[in-house]
Protein backbone atom coordinates (compact mmCIF):
# COMPACT_ATOMS: atom_id res chain seq x y z
CA UNK A 1 0.00 0.00 0.00
CA UNK A 2 2.90 2.15 0.87
CA UNK A 3 4.44 2.00 -2.61
CA UNK A 4 0.94 2.03 -4.44
CA UNK A 5 0.63 5.77 -2.67
CA UNK A 6 4.74 6.55 -2.80
CA UNK A 7 4.42 5.94 -6.88
CA UNK A 8 0.75 6.71 -7.63
CA UNK A 9 -0.24 3.16 -9.20
CA UNK A 10 -3.70 3.61 -9.46
CA UNK A 11 -4.29 5.93 -7.13
CA UNK A 12 -3.80 9.58 -6.56
CA UNK A 13 0.18 10.09 -5.84
CA UNK A 14 0.00 10.84 -1.51
CA UNK A 15 2.91 11.06 0.18
CA UNK A 16 1.61 11.07 3.50
CA UNK A 17 -0.79 7.89 3.49
CA UNK A 18 2.86 6.42 1.68
CA UNK A 19 4.45 7.80 5.19
CA UNK A 20 1.48 5.97 7.53
CA UNK A 21 1.96 2.48 5.57
CA UNK A 22 5.81 2.76 5.68
CA UNK A 23 5.70 3.32 9.52
CA UNK A 24 3.21 0.11 10.06
CA UNK A 25 5.63 -2.24 7.96
CA UNK A 26 8.28 -0.35 9.50
CA UNK A 27 7.71 -0.96 12.88
CA UNK A 28 7.25 -4.74 11.54
CA UNK A 29 10.39 -4.71 10.98
CA UNK A 30 10.39 -4.70 7.20
CA UNK A 31 13.56 -3.37 5.85
CA UNK A 32 12.19 -1.92 2.91
CA UNK A 33 9.80 0.09 4.88
CA UNK A 34 12.42 1.26 7.28
CA UNK A 35 14.61 2.08 4.26
CA UNK A 36 11.91 4.49 2.84
CA UNK A 37 10.53 5.94 6.07
CA UNK A 38 14.01 7.35 6.33
CA UNK A 39 13.70 8.72 3.01
CA UNK A 40 10.61 10.22 3.58
CA UNK A 41 11.92 11.67 6.90
CA UNK A 42 14.70 13.04 5.23
CA UNK A 43 13.36 14.51 2.44
CA UNK A 44 10.07 16.06 4.45
CA UNK A 45 7.74 13.90 1.60
CA UNK A 46 5.70 12.64 4.43
CA UNK A 47 5.01 16.26 6.19
CA UNK A 48 7.61 15.23 8.63
CA UNK A 49 11.28 16.45 7.93
CA UNK A 50 13.39 14.83 10.68
CA UNK A 51 17.16 13.77 10.60
CA UNK A 52 17.76 12.51 13.52
CA UNK A 53 15.15 9.90 12.68
CA UNK A 54 16.17 9.44 9.77
CA UNK A 55 18.92 7.83 10.49
CA UNK A 56 17.36 5.98 13.10
CA UNK A 57 15.34 4.24 10.11
CA UNK A 58 18.54 4.04 8.04
CA UNK A 59 19.94 2.20 10.56
CA UNK A 60 17.41 -0.17 11.60
CA UNK A 61 17.25 -1.54 7.58
CA UNK A 62 21.01 -1.28 7.62
CA UNK A 63 21.36 -3.95 10.48
CA UNK A 64 19.10 -5.82 8.27
CA UNK A 65 21.42 -6.03 5.71
CA UNK A 66 19.64 -3.92 3.28
CA UNK A 67 22.93 -2.18 0.81
CA UNK A 68 21.17 1.15 0.47
CA UNK A 69 20.44 1.87 3.97
CA UNK A 70 24.08 1.00 4.88
CA UNK A 71 25.13 3.53 2.38
CA UNK A 72 22.81 6.20 3.20
CA UNK A 73 23.91 5.34 6.94
CA UNK A 74 27.42 5.73 6.01
CA UNK A 75 26.56 9.20 4.45
CA UNK A 76 24.90 10.16 7.61
CA UNK A 77 27.95 9.73 9.61
CA UNK A 78 30.12 11.21 6.85
CA UNK A 79 28.13 14.60 7.29
CA UNK A 80 26.77 14.57 10.65
CA UNK A 81 23.60 14.80 9.34
CA UNK A 82 20.79 13.62 12.14
CA UNK A 83 23.28 11.88 13.73
CA UNK A 84 27.22 13.17 15.25
CA UNK A 85 29.84 12.75 12.40
CA UNK A 86 31.80 10.15 12.88
CA UNK A 87 34.56 8.96 9.61
CA UNK A 88 35.13 5.51 11.42
CA UNK A 89 31.50 4.81 11.48
CA UNK A 90 31.10 6.02 7.80
CA UNK A 91 34.15 4.03 7.28
CA UNK A 92 32.32 1.07 8.43
CA UNK A 93 29.04 1.13 6.69
CA UNK A 94 30.55 2.38 3.05
CA UNK A 95 32.55 -0.63 3.51
CA UNK A 96 30.21 -2.90 3.88
CA UNK A 97 27.70 -1.38 0.85
CA UNK A 98 30.85 -0.69 -1.13
CA UNK A 99 32.28 -4.59 -0.88
CA UNK A 100 28.55 -5.50 -1.99
CA UNK A 101 29.06 -3.25 -5.76
CA UNK A 102 27.31 0.06 -4.29
CA UNK A 103 28.89 2.50 -6.54
CA UNK A 104 28.49 5.93 -4.59
CA UNK A 105 29.72 3.93 -1.53
CA UNK A 106 32.97 2.42 -3.20
CA UNK A 107 33.25 6.24 -4.33
CA UNK A 108 32.66 7.87 -1.06
CA UNK A 109 35.24 5.27 0.77
CA UNK A 110 37.46 6.22 -2.00
CA UNK A 111 37.34 9.50 -0.67
CA UNK A 112 37.82 8.54 3.19
CA UNK A 113 40.74 6.55 2.09
CA UNK A 114 42.00 10.10 -0.22
CA UNK A 115 41.23 12.57 2.97
CA UNK A 116 42.58 10.22 5.85
CA UNK A 117 39.57 10.60 7.43
CA UNK A 118 38.39 7.48 9.55
CA UNK A 119 41.24 5.63 8.39
CA UNK A 120 44.77 6.36 7.61
CA UNK A 121 45.79 7.99 4.25
CA UNK A 122 45.90 5.18 1.76
CA UNK A 123 45.92 5.91 -2.01
CA UNK A 124 46.25 2.66 -3.07
CA UNK A 125 42.67 2.16 -1.32
CA UNK A 126 41.40 5.03 -2.78
CA UNK A 127 42.12 4.64 -6.20
CA UNK A 128 40.91 1.37 -6.03
CA UNK A 129 37.22 2.19 -4.48
CA UNK A 130 37.86 5.14 -7.49
CA UNK A 131 38.26 2.92 -10.30
CA UNK A 132 35.44 0.55 -9.09
CA UNK A 133 32.87 3.47 -9.20
CA UNK A 134 34.38 4.76 -12.08
CA UNK A 135 34.06 1.52 -14.00
CA UNK A 136 30.24 1.32 -12.95
CA UNK A 137 29.62 4.88 -14.23
CA UNK A 138 29.75 6.86 -11.46
CA UNK A 139 30.68 10.49 -12.51
CA UNK A 140 32.35 11.80 -9.71
CA UNK A 141 34.71 8.69 -9.19
CA UNK A 142 35.64 9.10 -12.69
CA UNK A 143 36.88 12.61 -12.02
CA UNK A 144 38.06 11.45 -8.92
CA UNK A 145 40.06 8.70 -10.94
CA UNK A 146 41.50 11.66 -13.16
CA UNK A 147 42.84 13.62 -10.21
CA UNK A 148 44.58 10.33 -8.91
CA UNK A 149 46.44 10.33 -11.97
CA UNK A 150 47.14 13.71 -12.21
CA UNK A 151 48.97 13.96 -9.50
CA UNK A 152 50.71 10.27 -9.26
CA UNK A 153 48.38 9.12 -5.98
CA UNK A 154 48.53 5.59 -5.58
CA UNK A 155 49.89 5.25 -9.14
CA UNK A 156 52.27 6.61 -11.23
CA UNK A 157 51.37 10.02 -12.79
CA UNK A 158 49.79 9.96 -15.95
CA UNK A 159 48.30 13.14 -17.82
CA UNK A 160 46.87 10.93 -20.82
CA UNK A 161 44.76 8.49 -18.55
CA UNK A 162 43.97 11.40 -16.31
CA UNK A 163 42.89 13.85 -19.38
CA UNK A 164 40.74 10.81 -20.55
CA UNK A 165 39.14 9.77 -17.32
CA UNK A 166 38.41 13.69 -17.29
CA UNK A 167 36.81 13.66 -20.79
CA UNK A 168 34.84 10.24 -19.36
CA UNK A 169 33.62 12.26 -16.70
CA UNK A 170 32.35 15.35 -18.70
CA UNK A 171 30.37 13.58 -20.68
CA UNK A 172 28.71 12.13 -18.15
CA UNK A 173 27.73 15.33 -16.94
CA UNK A 174 30.72 16.58 -14.82
CA UNK A 175 31.67 20.14 -14.79
CA UNK A 176 35.42 19.82 -14.86
CA UNK A 177 36.63 21.99 -17.72
CA UNK A 178 38.89 24.02 -15.59
CA UNK A 179 40.72 20.70 -14.79
CA UNK A 180 40.69 19.94 -18.22
CA UNK A 181 42.27 23.36 -19.49
CA UNK A 182 45.14 22.78 -16.98
CA UNK A 183 46.04 18.95 -18.34
CA UNK A 184 45.56 20.15 -21.49
CA UNK A 185 48.18 22.34 -21.07
CA UNK A 186 50.62 19.78 -20.10
CA UNK A 187 49.45 17.42 -22.82
CA UNK A 188 51.15 18.11 -26.22
CA UNK A 189 48.77 18.21 -29.18
CA UNK A 190 49.42 13.99 -30.25
CA UNK A 191 48.29 12.87 -27.00
CA UNK A 192 45.57 14.39 -26.67
CA UNK A 193 44.53 13.04 -29.35
CA UNK A 194 45.85 9.64 -27.99
CA UNK A 195 43.31 10.49 -24.90
CA UNK A 196 40.20 11.39 -26.57
CA UNK A 197 40.74 7.72 -27.98
CA UNK A 198 41.41 6.07 -25.04
CA UNK A 199 38.67 8.24 -23.40
CA UNK A 200 35.90 6.88 -26.58
CA UNK A 201 37.22 3.31 -26.09
CA UNK A 202 36.29 3.98 -22.22
CA UNK A 203 32.77 5.31 -22.60
CA UNK A 204 32.28 2.35 -24.99
CA UNK A 205 33.01 -0.36 -22.64
CA UNK A 206 30.99 1.49 -20.06
CA UNK A 207 27.87 1.18 -22.02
Amino acid sequence: MAMVYLNGDGVDQNYPLAFKWFEKAAKLGHAESQFNLGWMYSSGAGGIKDLALAAKCYSQAADQGLTVAQFNLGRAYHNGEGISQDFEKAVHWYSIAANKGHAMAQNNLGMLYHAGKGVPVDYLKAIKWYNQAAQKGLPDAQNNLAIMFAFGKGVSRDYLKAYAWLIVAKANGINNEAFMDYLSSKLPSDQISSAQILAGKLLTALE
